[in-house]
């Protein structure tokens, strides 16, 4: 329960809230720490850090007081990587590998990248889907090794799960006492009671009846599960190469669950929820747009929300809607005051609605990693993707017009006097501002998406944020000329009224950027 930078040696955990962080938090991803995406890899062996630099380099900010509610932390992994490193003295590398890895007999399984010749030749290629086909990729660099670097065989994974299924003992070896081994596998943190929750490491959801303590991997190619349940001295261990394999080890799981562990209740239970309307009503303290704790909130990263909303909305049958949980729109019952049942496909999988410090959250039942916190009206998806369109819009059009308006007058020759030298350089300056509001919408529009930010900045990325900043300061010498040229008298009705909604278009935009981390360099 210490705080953790009493076991830091080169790295500073800033304090921001009454309670320090603990390496309790950091087992239960309850840190605090926001989610940060960009140099969680390195292109290259060359290019990885000492785990102490990426940490250092890469610190995420607070976000919120720990042991609150959950949020899983890559950083914060990774951090409890290096205090072993220090309390212990060895590389961490080096003690998993003589307190974990030859204890079980895992002699395939390695923290090194990349791995050692003696296993490099079993090593199996991971796959991209593009343009129709799978393509090979290379082999991948993680900056923060602790928290997903280890390559390892089934084979060997099942020794680890006999480990653990066996109170800690392999081949008559004792890794863990059996009192340890079962405080490693409690229940150490939930956001709410009836859900699941957070071991000292371990991932707790119900399924079917069955608790089950798991661990999922993810990299861009791999998507592995680790799937546990002691009650049944069962464990599963699957490694996808492809895409698609973080959804197909869940169905694994729950086909395995379902031929195996049967729940025969889930169809009755299913009629039950869809012909109930005891709560059906007032449901609109529920519907709004959603963001998981685990997620960006302070770096221009903020933004990848936009590409995969999460929505409530209510229906008409008297059901909520939600969007954006990566299965499509599913429909939930309400149950309870703040409770609800999923009526869609598994009857046994809740959702829960809690306040804490003022702020609305949605809980999953079986994914006890993150929760959704409830945003203001102002960040509302619908509206922050209307600002953007409508912007860009406008902005074309005004622009086009201009276009045209002179290809007009050179055709039919129009001669007059033309505007006064400060009109003349205002209207630059506003083509100037809208010119580089575009620029910077398109670069981001086709960057946001990019997988390769876990590297770094894009080049077009980083391209996008200095047009924005350009945009803005050219509004700023805009908006003094306008006045200039107001108070001055230079500006018939029209220019008056399309000046002044050119403003108003652009100052909704800078503050658009602004809300999303998107004005000036938030890296």
């Amino acid at each position: 329960d210490r705080d953790i930078n009493t076991y830091l040696k080169d790295i500073t955990i800033p304090d921001r809230y009454e309670k320090p962080i603990t390496i309790w938090n950091l087992m239960t991803h309850t840190s605090g720490f926001e989610e940060k995406g960009i140099h969680l890899y390195a292109p290259s062996a060359e290019k990885l850090l000492p785990l102490v630099e990426a940490l250092k380099k890469n610190q995420p900010a607070r976000i919120r007081p720990p042991g609150e509610i959950p949020a899983y932390s890559n950083y914060g992994t990774a951090l409890a990587g290096q205090i072993i490193s220090n309390v212990s003295g060895q590389n961490y590398q080096e003690y998993v590998k003589e307190n974990i890895f030859e204890p079980l007999e895992m002699n395939e399984s390695s923290f090194s990248q990349p791995v050692p010749e003696t296993v490099s030749g079993k090593m199996a290629k991971g796959y991209r889907y593009k343009n129709g086909q799978f393509v090979p990729g290379k082999f991948e660099f993680i900056q923060l090794a602790p928290a997903g670097a280890m390559s390892s065989t089934a084979g060997n994974m099942g020794n680890f799960m006999i480990a653990q299924l066996n109170d800690g003992k392999f081949k008559g070896h004792e890794l863990l006492s059996a009192r340890t081994t079962e405080r490693l596998q409690s229940r150490h943190f939930t956001a709410e009671p009836e859900a699941g929750g957070m071991t000292m490491g371990f991932i707790e959801i119900f399924l079917n009846g069955k608790r089950i303590i798991l661990h999922g991997g993810d990299t861009d190619l791999f998507h592995s599960g680790l799937f546990l349940i002691p009650e049944e001295d069962v464990g599963i261990y699957v490694s996808f190469n492809a895409p698609g394999g973080g959804v197909a080890r869940i169905n694994l799981l729950e086909a395995f669950l379902d031929k195996y562990f049967p729940n025969s209740s889930r169809k009755e239970n299913v009629a039950v929820i869809a012909n109930s309307d005891e709560y059906s009503q007032t449901l609109g303290e529920f519907t709004g747009s959603y963001a998981p704790t685990r997620s960006n909130f302070t770096t221009f990263e903020k933004v990848r929300k936009l590409l995969s909303p999460i929505q409530v909305q209510a229906s008409k049958d008297g059901q909520l809607i939600v969007t954006g949980l990566g299965t499509g729109p599913t429909k939930w019952t309400r149950i309870g005051e703040e409770t609800f049942k999923n009526a869609s496909f598994r009857s046994d999988e809740r959702l829960f609605f809690s306040r804490r410090n003022e702020n609305d959250y949605l809980i999953m039942e079986n994914n006890p990693t993150t929760a959704l916190k409830k945003l203001p009206w102002w960040g509302n998806y619908s509206l922050q993707l209307v600002i953007p369109v409508a912007v860009a819009t406008f902005f074309l059009l005004y622009l086009l017009s201009w276009v045209l308006s002179a290809t007009f007058r050179r055709i039919y020759q129009v001669n007059d006097k033309g505007p006064s030298p400060l009109v003349r350089v205002s209207k630059w300056a506003a083509g100037i501002t809208m010119g580089c509001f575009l620029i910077f919408l398109v670069g981001f529009a086709l960057s946001a998406g990019s997988e390769a930010i876990i590297y770094g900045l894009t080049p077009l990325a980083l391209a996008s944020l200095i047009f924005g900043m350009a945009g803005t300061a050219t509004l700023v010498i805009f908006i003094g000329l306008v006045t200039v040229c107001w108070i001055k008298g230079r500006l018939s009705f029209v220019r008056k009224m399309g000046w002044s909604t050119i403003i108003i278009f652009s100052l909704a935009f800078v503050w658009w950027m602004n809300y999303w981390n998107l004005l000036g360099l938030r890296v």
